[in-house]
């Protein structure tokens, strides 16, 4: 009985990784991007993660209406490279890229290029939900 007891034991350690990997990579995430002055609007994530990629969609508001971008990207080793694409003529970057880490319960993002708008790159907090 004790011998069964740590085979159990050593499967659990085992498999403990293993789900962990799993768990991060499945699920739908949400997150509002940090904004800024002028043109800097925020951007709101919506996410699905399934496996490796990533898809969904982000909006931001600007005085002058609402834009829907596609997002589309990649996990890997728990990072994130991911990105925001619109065909909206009123944007003048229609094509932003994002980097970040997560875990099972959070991942981050953060604008790999600084938008000349932006006094900082803008950088979001994902929530798995």
């Amino acid at each position: 009985m004790h011998r069964r007891g740590r085979r159990s034991a050593l499967w659990l350690l085992l498999l403990l990784p293993a789900l962990s990997g799993c768990l991060i990579r499945v699920g739908y995430w949400t997150g509002q991007t940090s904004s800024g002055p002028g043109a800097c609007v925020p951007f709101e994530f919506e996410l699905t993660l399934d496996g490796d990629r990533i898809g969904g969609s982000a909006t931001t508001e600007f005085e002058w209406g609402t834009v829907l971008w596609n997002v589309a990207g990649t996990l890997s080793a728990g990072k994130f490279a991911v990105e925001t694409v619109t065909p909206d003529p009123r944007v003048t970057r229609q094509r932003i890229r994002w980097s970040g880490d997560g875990n099972i319960l959070t991942g981050s993002l953060t604008e790999d290029v600084k938008d000349e708008a932006c006094p900082a790159p803008r950088t979001v907090t994902l929530q798995r939900r």
